[in-house]
């Protein structure tokens, strides 16, 4: 029977967790910046364009979340994965050095 290794949550594990936040920074950001630029230059009033850009950038911060919380679910599920191929891989070869009758 194999052990279960204990799982961590994106929010406890450090890489994840500081990509994720500052992937949702840039995404408010650049939402924010692209749509009020966009609006101003477009002949809209500045107090109308800060507003569209605020909107959009709150919409931009929670697709950008969503975003990076898939990439890093995916992203951790590769290294999981391959440290069980590793793992498993590492016992295999310490069982054929420790069997007698296997040297060649």
């Amino acid at each position: 029977m194999d052990p279960k290794p204990p799982l961590v949550a994106l929010s406890d594990h450090p890489r994840a967790s500081r990509s994720i936040q500052q992937i949702k920074a840039w995404g408010g950001l650049l939402g924010f910046v692209v749509v009020a630029g966009y609006s101003y230059l477009g002949g809209m009033g500045a107090p109308d364009a800060l507003l569209r850009g605020v909107i959009a950038g709150v919409a931009a911060q929670m697709l950008a979340w969503i975003a990076a919380i898939v990439l890093w679910q995916h992203l951790l599920d590769g290294e999981a994965k391959t440290a069980v191929r590793q793992a498993k891989e590492n016992r295999k070869r310490a069982a054929q050095r420790t069997s007698p009758g296997t040297d060649a």
